[in-house]
């Protein structure tokens, strides 16, 4: 005669099928509980919790509860709506007329700002490095050439 499942048998019966139904996973149940993670799989494979009729009436309750805010949101969306539909259409925008001028008057073009000047550059065309800065490189890499090679793996 086979075994009868542990999850069944286990005294917060309850609690465990309402967190299968809402997503909960099976190591975090078994985690809760003390369960192992496998019996709870095996509890919610074989839809045992399904049987539960307090868990059913907790899907209904959630189905009714979601139904009636699926309500709220479309009574009010519409009411937003049918109150935007109602505003009215707000005139077209003129601009104003030029400050400072008087009728039949007309103004200057404006003339184009001249262009920036050209930064000289730092270094000259032909050189990458100011010589000072070539010798630090080159310092640099002296130093790094002349550091003893480590065995591998130490640091």
């Amino acid at each position: 005669m086979g075994r009868v499942c542990t999850v069944c048998q286990h005294e917060d019966l309850n609690k465990i099928d309402v967190w299968i139904v809402s997503g909960v996973s099976s190591l975090e149940i078994a985690r809760r509980t003390g369960l192992s993670g496998s019996a709870v799989r095996r509890h919610r494979m074989s839809g045992l919790h399904l049987r539960s009729w307090k868990v059913q009436e907790l899907k209904d309750e959630e189905a009714t509860i979601r139904r009636r805010v699926n309500a709220v949101v479309r009574v009010r969306s519409n009411r937003a709506l049918q109150k935007l539909q109602q505003e009215p259409e707000p005139a077209a925008w003129t601009p104003p007329p030029p400050l400072g001028l008087v009728e039949g008057e007309q103004r200057e073009p404006e003339r184009a700002p001249p262009p920036p000047a050209k930064p000289e550059p730092v270094n000259p065309p032909n050189k990458l490095f100011t010589e000072a800065e070539a010798m630090r490189i080159q310092s640099r890499a002296r130093a790094k050439l002349s550091r003893p090679l480590r065995p591998p793996g130490v640091y």
